[in-house]
């Protein structure tokens, strides 16, 4: 994909795929999310165009998001294009290490606080530096949280603003009233019903996440939506 030379797959979600890449010239490793093929078909998004139009507008979408959010708690991107197949891809710096939900898998009675505290410090200012632009993740989870080693310590970054909602600077997100947008197990009550988003949102999605750390099961587990 450009200058990036594909080494291999890091992971998958319900809406891209994301490779371990190299740039040929810089020598820099990166990390390439690519939209996952086919994905619009079953889209509901057809205004202004087709469902899988509506999917490229929001992967954009969230490239620009990312691009406004400069933060040691956030992933950042390095660069947005269309391959010469058609297909959209951000590249963004690659991380080493885990996410919190591989993490926690292998924590099954609960971290210590003292490293809970770590996580939530840096969750939360990454949190506070993205609605300070007005931008609401929407979709916090313990899959969304990356754990590196850094400096001798642990440092927490929020990934994946697929979702995310811009506020007035995002004319591109049509997300009707209504409409349920984030994971059941972590939403805030106002997403189950479908009503406008606030900071608030992401702060009670995160309270969730965090006793979660702390018990080694999630608050609503069991519960159906």
């Amino acid at each position: 994909l450009g200058n990036y030379r594909i080494e291999r797959i890091l992971g998958s979600g319900g809406m891209g795929v994301v490779f371990g890449a190299r740039h040929q010239t810089l020598l820099r490793d990166a990390a390439i999310k690519v939209l996952q093929p086919g994905l619009g078909s079953t889209s509901p998004e057809t205004e202004g165009g087709s469902a899988g139009d509506a999917f490229v507008r929001r992967f954009q979408r969230e490239a620009r998001l990312l691009a406004a959010l400069e933060h040691p708690a956030i992933v950042g991107i390095y660069d947005f294009d269309v391959s010469p197949y058609g297909f959209p891809f951000l590249v963004m710096p690659l991380l080493r290490g885990e996410t919190l939900r591989a993490f926690a898998d292998r924590h099954p009675h609960g971290l210590p606080p003292r490293f809970i505290a770590v996580i939530a410090e840096d969750l939360c200012a990454g949190l506070a530096h993205a609605h300070a632009q007005g931008i609401v993740h929407r979709d916090l989870k313990p899959e969304n949280l990356f754990l590196s080693l850094e400096g001798g310590g642990v440092r927490a970054r929020v990934l994946d603003f697929g979702i995310a909602h811009g506020g007035l600077r995002d004319a591109t997100d049509r997300t009707a009233t209504g409409v349920m947008m984030g994971t059941p197990m972590y939403l805030a009550p106002e997403q189950m019903r479908g009503e406008p988003v606030s900071p608030a949102t992401d702060q009670y999605s995160a309270a969730l996440l965090l006793a979660e750390l702390l018990s080694g099961r999630a608050v609503r587990a069991g519960m159906s939506l």
